[in-house]
C-alpha cells in the first residue's frame, strides 16, 4: 500500500511540475504575442490546432518529428554515463552526406533497390557511429572533454557537407545553393498514406533502444557506469569500452536520422537539411532528451536478501551477474522508448504550431505613399512615384 501511495505521489508531483511549466510557457508566449500586436486568442487557437486541422499539417509534424527522435537518442545514450554529446547535429550531417555520396557514386551501376537501399542505410549509420565514437575515443584515451570535441566536430561535418555538395561530380549545376544531384530512384524511400517510410525506422529505433538498454548486457553496463563509474570499474566493467559504445550508438542513430532525411525527405543532399525552423535538430534533440530524462524514472528493489553483497552494486565480479541480478540499483534514470517518442512528437507539435501561428497572423501590406496603389507592385508608374509595397501577405 505504501509503495502504491509513493508512486501516486511521485506521479502527481511530476504532473504538477509539468502543468506549472506549461502554464508559465503559455503566459510568456501570450505576453510576446500581445507585445507584437497580434490577437492572443486567435494565436492560441492556431497554436492548438495548426498541426492537426489539416492532413498536410499533421504529416509535416510527423516528418519533423522523425529526425528529432534520432537526435534525442544521440544525446540521451551518452548522457546516461554522464557525458554530453553535443555532436548530434554533426553526426546527422555526416550520415546524410556519406549516404548521399555513396548513392551518387553507385548510381551508374544499376543496383536494384533491395541492394542499394540497405547499403545507403548501412553507410550512413556506420559513418555517424564512427564519427560519434571519435569523440568517445578522445575522452577514453586522452581525457578530452566530449563537449569540446563534439562541438568542434560539428563544424568539421558542416564543412565536409559543403565540400561534397559543391564538388563538381556531385553538385547540381542548376542550383546556386550547395545541393547535389538527385539520388537514383532505386536509392529512395517512398511514402505510405502521405507519411514517409522513415517513420517505421523511427519506431524501430524506439524498440531497439528500449530492448538494448533493458534486455542486453551492454545496455546494462551503460546504465551501471552511469550510476557509479568507480563501482562499475571495480566490478569488471571497462569504462573505455562503455564510453566508446555509448557514443557509437548515439552517433549511429543520429547518422541514421540524417540518412533518412537524405533518401526519403529530400532525395538529395542539401546544405541545411539537418536544421528545422532555423535551428539544428541536434539542439532540439538535447532539449527533448532533458525533458524525457526527468520523466522516465524507475525504482527497483533496493535489497536482495538472498545475496546481500549485491546490495552495493548489481555486478558481483563477472559479467554474467549483470543478467542474473539487477536488484541492486536503488534508483535509475531510464530513457524510455515510448516516452521519448511521445515527448519528441509533442515538442515538435509545439514548435511547428508556434511558427505557424506567428506566420499566419501576418499584417496587411503597407505602402510608403498615401494614395491608392495598383495591384501590381512592380508597375512602372508605381516605381516612378517612389512607392513600394511590403512583401508580406495578409
Amino acid at each position: 500500500m505504501s509503495t502504491a501511495r509513493e508512486k501516486y505521489g511521485a506521479v502527481r508531483k511530476q504532473v504538477l511540475i509539468y502543468l506549472i511549466a506549461i502554464s508559465l510557457s503559455f503566459a510568456v508566449l501570450a505576453l510576446l504575442i500581445g507585445v507584437m500586436g497580434f490577437n492572443i486568442p486567435k494565436a492560441f487557437r492556431y497554436l492548438l490546432t495548426a498541426s492537426f486541422k489539416s492532413s498536410f499539417g499533421f504529416q509535416e509534424t510527423v516528418k519533423k518529428t522523425i529526425p528529432l527522435i534520432f537526435t534525442t537518442y544521440a544525446f540521451s545514450i551518452p548522457f546516461m554515463i554522464k557525458f554530453f554529446n553535443i555532436g548530434g547535429w554533426g553526426q546527422m550531417m555526416i550520415g546524410g552526406t556519406c549516404s548521399a555520396a555513396t548513392g551518387l557514386l553507385l548510381a551508374g551501376f544499376g543496383l536494384p533497390p533491395w541492394i542499394l537501399l540497405p547499403v545507403l542505410v548501412l553507410v550512413g549509420t556506420l559513418s555517424g557511429g564512427l564519427y560519434g565514437a571519435a569523440a568517445g575515443g578522445l575522452k577514453a584515451k586522452y581525457d578530452i572533454n566530449p563537449i569540446i570535441s563534439t562541438i568542434m566536430l560539428n563544424f568539421v561535418a558542416q564543412h565536409f557537407l559543403n565540400f561534397i555538395a559543391t564538388t563538381k561530380s556531385f553538385k547540381d549545376p542548376a542550383e546556386g545553393h550547395p545541393i547535389t544531384l538527385p539520388l537514383p530512384p532505386e536509392g529512395l524511400l517512398g511514402y505510405v498514406g502521405g507519411f514517409p517510410v522513415s517513420v517505421f525506422f523511427a519506431l524501430a529505433a524506439v524498440l531497439f533502444v528500449t530492448v538494448f538498454l533493458d534486455r542486453t548486457k551492454s545496455g546494462y553496463e551503460i546504465r551501471a557506469v552511469g550510476f557509479n563509474q568507480r563501482a562499475a570499474e571495480t566490478y569488471g566493467i571497462p569504462f573505455s569500452r562503455t564510453i566508446l559504445m555509448s557514443f557509437f550508438i548515439g552517433g549511429a542513430l543520429a547518422g541514421l536520422g540524417g540518412t533518412l532525411e537524405t533518401i526519403n525527405i529530400h532525395g538529395k543532399l542539401i546544405e541545411g537539411f539537418a536544421k528545422t525552423s532555423g535551428a539544428q535538430f541536434g539542439i532540439f534533440g538535447i532539449l527533448t532528451s532533458l525533458i524525457v530524462g526527468d520523466a522516465c524514472r524507475r525504482r527497483l528493489p533496493a535489497t536482495d536478501h538472498a545475496h546481500p553483497r549485491r546490495d552495493r552494486f548489481p555486478c558481483t565480479g563477472n559479467h554474467r551477474a549483470l543478467h542474473r541480478d539487477r536488484s541492486g540499483i536503488p534508483e535509475q534514470k531510464k530513457i524510455g522508448g515510448s516516452m521519448t517518442f511521445l515527448s519528441s512528437f509533442i515538442s515538435q507539435v509545439i514548435l511547428y504550431s508556434t511558427i505557424y501561428t506567428l506566420t499566419s497572423l501576418g499584417m496587411p501590406p503597407k505602402a510608403s505613399c498615401s494614395r491608392p496603389l495598383p495591384p501590381v507592385s512592380s508597375s512602372p508608374s508605381l516605381r516612378a512615384a517612389g512607392c513600394s509595397v511590403s512583401s508580406r501577405a495578409p
